[in-house]
């Protein structure tokens, strides 16, 4: 999976190599990030975040401060499809074979875009 953030930075799901990979505007590289299983899908938010799915259903949350969390709402449900609200709000998230979507609220009202 491929996502640009507002600042125009590229993430980079490498499922072969258990990494996402993040390059600026302009196509150079800047870091990388290590996961324990393969990334499959990224989506970025307006805020600087930046949600993957893994091969096993582990969401991670890249947090625009550095910080890194992961909750599990599939785990080895198989690799999880990420899809963010217009409004930031709502993370959907489909897996293959299962038949449905489950939505996460990811940021309460008010607590802006």
């Amino acid at each position: 999976g491929l996502a640009f953030d507002t600042d125009g930075r590229l993430y980079v799901a490498d499922p072969g190599n258990r990494l996402v990979q993040i390059f600026d505007a302009l196509g150079g590289f800047l870091d990388q990030v290590d996961f324990a299983h393969p990334p499959e899908s990224i989506v970025t938010d307006r805020k600087g975040n930046v949600y993957v799915g893994d091969a096993v259903g582990v969401i991670t949350t890249l947090t625009s401060s550095g910080r890194r969390s992961e909750f599990a709402p599939g785990r080895g449900a198989g690799p999880a499809q990420l899809a963010l609200s217009n409004d930031g709000r709502l993370l959907y998230v489909t897996r293959p074979g299962r038949g449905l979507v489950e939505i996460l609220l990811i940021s309460a009202p008010g607590d802006g875009p």
